[in-house]
């Protein structure tokens, strides 16, 4: 019997819901979706930023459960705390990285119980806003593996 072992990776995770945000949006017909995954794209590309410059993790490479971190949190919790994040685990280095997110306010009403809501009531006008502060998220990985800061 094969064992199968779980191996979480942020980056590989935002570059994959970003890419289906972007079918999903592509197609007209699944905008509330794509708007889901762009705020999943944030969501992991701000924890892949978060472990690339220090933040510890469990064995399985999630974010360490135990002592709380404050950043097991989803958008828009896990935005405001970047933002308002004045020591960052290994010091000023992500600044450079934060200071590429400035649209990361726009997820402020993208919630991850939107899965659960009926598609009338969402908030479909912001998915253009949402997609643009998930491509600057993503853009944010980009330069962080161009720079050697992940892989």
């Amino acid at each position: 019997m094969q064992v199968l072992v779980i191996k979480i990776d942020f980056k590989a995770a935002a570059k994959r819901h970003f890419a289906g945000a972007e079918v999903l949006l592509a197609s007209q017909s699944h905008t509330a979706s794509a708007g889901q995954l762009y705020g999943f794209t944030a969501e992991c590309g701000l924890k892949a930023l978060l472990v690339a410059h220090g933040l510890p993790t469990e064995p399985d490479g999630d974010i360490r459960k135990r002592p709380a971190t404050g950043y097991r949190e989803h958008m828009p919790k896990l935005s405001q705390a970047i933002t308002n994040l004045t020591v960052f685990p290994d010091g000023r280095a992500a600044t450079r990285y934060i200071s590429m997110l400035t649209n990361l306010a726009d997820f402020d009403d993208w919630l991850i119980d939107h899965r659960y809501w009926d598609e009338p009531v969402l908030p479909l006008a912001s998915v253009p806003s949402w997609r643009e502060a998930a491509r600057q998220v993503n853009a944010m990985l980009d330069a962080a593996t161009v720079d050697g800061v992940m892989t």
